[in-house]
């Protein structure tokens, strides 16, 4: 592989990464700025972000809710209503 092929490669492996569900986290959880240091808790709060991303997209592709983004839709679900989403 030549280096411009290597750098290219690169440069697009992190370019879907930053795109991808890191933006989408640090966006509406400001990831960036959390203090948690410790790494379980942080590994912990990772899970449970992208646990809360992915019943968003999920309730997106089912049509069962009318919220445009992910911190449109977490403002809007109530507590209850998350965890009667998450036992059916």
């Amino acid at each position: 592989m030549a280096p411009h092929e290597l750098l290219d490669a690169t440069i697009g492996h992190w370019e879907g990464i930053e795109n991808g569900t890191h933006y989408v986290r640090d966006v509406s959880f400001g990831e960036d700025a959390c203090q948690i240091r410790k790494p379980t808790a942080a590994r912990n709060m990772v899970t449970l972000r992208n646990f809360a991303i992915g019943l968003h997209c999920l309730q997106k592709r089912r049509g069962k809710t009318n919220a445009s983004s992910l911190p449109s839709w977490r403002r809007s679900m109530k507590a209850s209503e998350a965890l009667r989403f998450v036992l059916k």
